[in-house]
């Protein structure tokens, strides 16, 4: 099921409010190789700086919104599969557009 196919009660998120929703739930690594921004979330109780320690989930993108968009997604699949609404609508603000007004 793709919980943002529910369209009530949602809120758009900037990738200020993505990075704060996700450490809610997850210790995370944000950083950028190249041209992509990458993201890694860990368990709360994990510290990522440890040696031998690997994500459980990794993702990237040419957008920062973008790859924190997804890492949300993950993390709401992952946490709420027992029925609970999607209640955030995770595309259409970016933080280019805020820079752009």
């Amino acid at each position: 099921m793709n919980h943002t196919d529910n369209p009530t009660k949602r809120k758009e998120m900037n990738s200020h409010e993505l990075i704060m929703k996700l450490r809610e739930r997850h210790q995370m690594e944000i950083f950028s190789s190249n041209e992509l921004w990458c993201v890694h979330l860990f368990e709360l109780d994990i510290c990522p700086n440890d040696i031998g320690i690997s994500c459980d989930f990794e993702t990237s993108d040419e957008s920062l919104h973008d790859a924190l968009t997804e890492a949300l997604e993950w993390s709401f699949d992952r946490h709420y599969r027992k029925g609970e609404e999607f209640p955030y609508v995770l595309v259409g603000t970016n933080d280019e557009d805020e820079v752009a007004e």
